[in-house]
């Protein structure tokens, strides 16, 4: 109500001493008459869990802005060739896959699956920049944004100074998008160019800044987790559905594009685009940072270093989970995952192991709630909690789908 804007005045008012301050300490001495002695390493105290769970919450919403980002950009890139070239049966199929890939990973039903997909699907473009610029729609690149910087703000002492001015970025950004809603894909398209580059640097920014104590650790297992989701469910709704041959090495080449391999692979694999070499790269390779399988080895060793793992005698849930992901994964047969099904339209055997992928990510999310994020009305921290983790072990698994969304 009151501010300089409005013709408000703030003064600072100073009162000074009647004497020296005086300097006191609660550090005790052996000699009283000694002055205090300062210990040269303090003990840093531990995160507690609700710092724990907006950490984790902020790798998540940040991949999650970054998925979505990068989809947006190839579908809108597919539209515009669309559109500009003649439309073929190929650049449909393609096209559509790519858009019930959208649907899936901002869990905007019904979207290009549902009721009225059809019409969508003719006419993608008004779904394309509701998701782009509507505030108000669950799941749309604005609340995921919104969310990143609530949760940022939760944690905001964390946070250095170039990691927030680059989260003021972001919010920047976002509010380009919510209050001049692009009309057309071109101008959607410029707007989403600078914030995929806002996104990456505050990815760079928490991952070179942060100190790589417990804090960390959630907030880069959030990110890892998401971007495992978001790449089973993309290479699920892309590659299990058996497309055209030269629809499906335009499908390939987007799928590349979305997850930054195009160039590693157009390096690594000479005889054009087929569906084996791209899951040897995107779902098996655990050098590709990119990867499916490098996120759940990445996840693997997270969770071994996180608070209370190495107290257990036995493995946790959480542990199982990603051991035996882990290996699904590293026994996968690439020729057999390539091969269609008898009737020659799906890839059965591709869409269970990445349908089980996605179950078994979705229940490490609640391991990981159930054991680390008990909010009590007191702060704890996350230092031995055995018990807690000897009390989930007799817990059913969850639900799938509950670690999907916060």
């Amino acid at each position: 109500m009151i501010s300089n804007q409005l013709g408000g005045l703030g003064k600072d008012t100073w009162v000074l001493a009647s004497e020296p301050e005086r300097q006191e300490t609660l550090i005790v001495t052996s000699d009283a008459n000694a002055p205090a002695v300062v210990p040269a390493v303090v003990q840093e105290s531990e995160v507690s869990s609700r710092v724990a769970d907006n950490l984790f919450w902020i790798g998540r919403y940040a991949e999650r802005a970054e998925g979505l980002v990068r989809l947006l950009r190839i579908v809108i890139i597919q539209i515009t060739e669309r559109t500009s070239l003649s439309a073929d049966v190929d650049g449909d199929c393609c096209l559509h896959l790519l858009l019930a890939a959208l649907t899936n990973q901002s869990q905007t039903f019904p979207g290009f699956i549902g009721d009225g997909a059809p019409e969508l699907l003719a006419q993608p473009v008004p779904e394309v920049l509701s998701l782009i610029s509507d505030q108000k729609r669950s799941g749309a690149l604005p609340q995921t944004l919104q969310a990143l910087g609530q949760a940022a703000w939760s944690v905001r002492e964390r946070l250095s100074n170039d990691t927030w001015r680059v989260t003021n970025d972001i919010e920047r950004r976002q509010r380009l998008l919510t209050q001049a809603p692009p009309r057309g894909l071109g101008r959607a398209l410029d707007l989403l160019d600078p914030l995929i580059t806002s996104l990456v640097a505050f990815s760079a920014l928490t991952h070179e800044n942060m100190t790589h104590n417990e804090g960390w650790h959630f907030l880069e297992a959030g990110r890892r987790l998401e971007r495992g989701l978001h790449t089973a469910s993309l290479l699920r709704s892309t590659l299990v559905s058996v497309s055209p041959d030269p629809g499906e090495s335009i499908l390939i080449e987007a799928v590349l594009g979305v997850t930054d391999s195009l160039i590693t692979y157009r390096r690594r694999y000479q005889a054009g685009t087929r569906v084996g070499a791209m899951l040897d790269l995107v779902l098996q390779d655990e050098a590709n940072p990119r990867s499916l399988a490098y996120q759940i080895a990445r996840l693997s060793a997270l969770v071994d270093e996180m608070p209370g793992t190495s107290l257990s005698t036995r493995r946790t849930p959480a542990q199982r989970t990603l051991m035996r992901v882990l290996t699904e994964l590293r026994l996968a047969e690439l020729d057999l995952m390539a091969q269609p099904s008898e009737e020659g339209l799906r890839r059965t055997a591709l869409d269970g192991l990445l349908a089980s992928v996605e179950t078994s990510i979705s229940a490490l999310s609640d391991a990981i709630t159930a054991q680390y994020f008990r909010h009590e009305e007191q702060p704890h921290h996350l230092i031995g909690q055995r018990l807690a983790a000897e009390a989930l072990r007799e817990m059913r698994p969850a639900d799938a789908t509950a670690g999907i969304s916060r």
